[in-house]
């Protein structure tokens, strides 16, 4: 056991420990890393903590049939995104009819990034959801975004994205503001028409604009390419540099019941709370977090790769257990909007931070039930009724 936990245990009961310990001890902005790199902007860990401790109380009892041992946890984490020398590339075009075409190379497998591309190009531009196309991860006609991989994906393809969007932008109203004889600055761009920010009721049908800016060969497609800073990498030799371009923190809250007589254990509630500095499109979001939980709930109570004389003995799902519905419970899910994310309009990376933080909530809650601190995973009904055993 660590000098830490250790000093926490003297500190603090099992019921104050967890929010007070840790308000004590989070990391704040301008603090520095162990590899030297400071931290910048806002770190909400207190704030999420609070949050997601509060939304247990807001949530309905489970109640649990026999003398099963309720408790407690928390877990906060933070997780890196975007890696220094990258790049991220996008075309979009302005189609004559006023539709516009994003040719990008994002491969989206659940995390949303279509929705949230599609969605600033819409914004930018000022035409509907509906008249967006996309064209994703085909090597032959779309520009590389780079791996879906690393929480990163997001920040990438956005922000390529919203420069490609933002350069056809000014190319519109300047055609606008020379037509209406007023300056860009005055102009706005939505529901496809450019209208000026006054009381004259002056305004363009975009499609009228995107025609005058045809006739004066003013070209309607932009390429865009989005570079991360060229910080110097992490080497492990000397232990410094950089290795994330920022983090996304958050806290995670879990209830559970432990059966002493079987040393079963039941997830009866959990909150996530993550600050993603910007929600791009919520619902995504959200089920990249409910995502998270459920997978963590997994690695932590039941999945177990068996390997026997360089065999894998649990090399289907009859025998590798993974959660089904019985077995996650209700997730409360709250967004923390700070607005100092890297991606394009404050966007943070919510791909894999929710998936990292059940072990520790999880493990924290059965301590708070039994006593017993669990430090394997899986936390199977053999360990905790092995590690009961010993306590007693």
């Amino acid at each position: 056991m660590s000098r830490t936990y250790r000093s926490m245990y003297r500190l603090f009961t099992p019921i104050t420990y967890p929010l007070a310990f840790r308000r004590i001890n989070y990391l704040r902005p301008g603090q520095s890393l162990p590899n030297g790199q400071v931290i910048q902007g806002t770190v909400l860990l207190a704030d999420s903590a609070e949050r997601a401790w509060k939304a247990l109380d807001e949530m309905p009892t489970v109640v649990q049939a026999g003398s099963k041992k309720i408790g407690r946890g928390i877990s906060s984490n933070m997780s890196g995104y975007g890696v220094p020398g990258n790049a991220a590339a996008c075309d979009i075009e302005v189609q004559q009819d006023g539709r516009v075409v994003i040719s990008i190379g994002v491969c989206d497998i659940g995390g949303g990034q279509r929705s949230s591309v599609a969605q600033i190009a819409a914004s930018m531009l000022g035409v509907p959801l509906e008249h967006v196309t996309l064209r994703l991860a085909d090597t032959a006609v779309t520009p590389p975004v780079g791996a879906t991989a690393g929480s990163k994906t997001l920040y990438y393809c956005s922000n390529a994205t919203f420069m490609a969007a933002n350069a056809l932008r000014k190319r519109l109203l300047e055609v606008a503001a020379d037509l209406l004889e007023v300056q860009v600055d005055d102009l706005v761009l939505q529901d496809d028409e450019i209208c000026v920010q006054d009381q004259s009721g002056k305004k363009l049908a975009l499609l009228n604009v995107i025609a005058e800016a045809r006739a004066r060969d003013i070209p309607l497609t932009e390429h865009a390419v989005f570079q991360t800073p060229k910080e110097k990498k992490f080497a492990s030799e000397s232990g410094t540099g950089i290795d994330w371009l920022d983090f996304t923190f958050g806290t995670h809250a879990a209830e559970v019941a432990v059966d002493e007589e079987t040393g079963e254990v039941s997830v009866l509630k959990y909150a996530c709370c993550h600050d993603i500095g910007q929600a791009l499109h919520p619902q995504s979001v959200e089920g990249q977090m409910h995502g998270g939980v459920a997978q963590g709930i997994g690695f932590t109570l039941m999945e177990q790769l068996a390997v026997k004389n360089g065999i894998i003995q649990t090399p289907s799902l009859r025998e590798y257990l993974i959660p089904t519905s019985v077995d996650v419970p209700e997730i409360a899910t709250i967004l923390l909007e700070s607005g100092q994310g890297l991606g394009a309009f404050a966007n943070r990376g919510i791909g894999e931070p929710p998936a990292a933080v059940s072990a520790g909530a999880i493990a924290n809650a059965i301590y708070d039930a039994i006593g017993v601190r669990m430090t394997e995973l899986p936390i199977t009904p053999e360990r905790v009724f092995t590690a009961l055993q010993r306590l007693r």
